[in-house]
């Protein structure tokens, strides 16, 4: 009798603790479940943007004559001609990932404000002469390959360049005239370079790209430059020909919106 007596004695006294349990255990928070990771960021894709920058060029000058005849080349050194200028333009381009590696494909126009002069003697004394170069606009059509670091793309790039090249010699007669020779067209050449793009979003990107840009020679006559015995030859077409080489390299950045 003793025993059941502290049997129910014992029952009693654990009675609140199951019924506080319950309840406090329904009154603590609940842990939230944690955040999903971010996605990772992917570069296929289709994007266009635009971008700009400088360009600068320090071109070598030669000019070929037929020896034995006066001529506007013998006896002088033509200088290297050097060249600044800016750029602003458009682009559009794809890509595909897989992995790390990137392939890519883009073209782009830009409007090119490049241009420079250099005076130096002539053959005859007291006389200068003028060479000069100036390129209007650029394109480009390039494929890109690049490796794929989280939100930065490393890449390499390289492809055709076209653009609107003008290069000019002027010959001093006279204190009060001079005699103007000039080649001017849209040439075609290659173009190589690397660059960095940065996402900032999963839809715009920021780049920084250096290019050099090739559009090779110009041939230009200057048989006919009036210097004194080029007058009293009487030169023909093609005794003197001046070859200006149109190089030139660019650094632009841009930002790119891609879907």
């Amino acid at each position: 009798m003793r025993s059941v007596r502290r049997r129910l004695l014992l029952s009693a006294a654990a009675l609140p603790a199951l019924v506080a349990g319950p309840v406090m255990a329904a009154d603590m928070p609940v842990k939230a479940p944690p955040a999903p990771a971010p996605a990772a960021f992917s570069w296929t894709g289709f994007y266009v943007g635009l971008n700009g920058g400088g360009a600068w060029a320090n071109n070598s000058t030669n000019c070929a004559f037929t020896p034995g005849i006066g001529t506007p080349c013998e006896g002088i050194g033509f200088p290297s001609l050097k060249s600044s200028g800016g750029l602003f333009g458009a682009e559009a381009g794809a890509n595909w990932q897989y992995q790390n590696l990137v392939v890519g494909a883009a073209v782009d126009w830009s409007a090119l404000d490049l241009h420079g002069s250099s005076y130096f003697p002539s053959v005859d004394a007291g006389k200068s002469n003028q060479i000069g170069s100036r390129y209007d606009w650029l394109g480009t059509a390039r494929g890109r390959l690049g490796y794929a670091a989280g939100q930065s793309l490393f890449y390499g790039t390289g492809g055709v360049a076209f653009g609107r090249v003008h290069d000019t010699y002027f010959n001093e007669i006279n204190t009060s005239s001079s005699g103007y020779f000039s080649t001017v067209g849209t040439r075609t050449g290659w173009t190589a370079g690397a660059g960095w793009e940065y996402a900032l979003a999963q839809n715009w990107t920021v780049k920084l790209e250096y290019l050099h840009v090739d559009l090779g020679n110009s041939k230009l006559d200057i048989s006919a430059a009036a210097t004194t015995a080029n007058i009293q030859a009487g030169n023909p077409p093609g005794s003197a020909i001046l070859r200006f080489n149109n190089a030139f390299d660019i650094v632009r950045a841009g930002v790119n919106f891609k879907w």
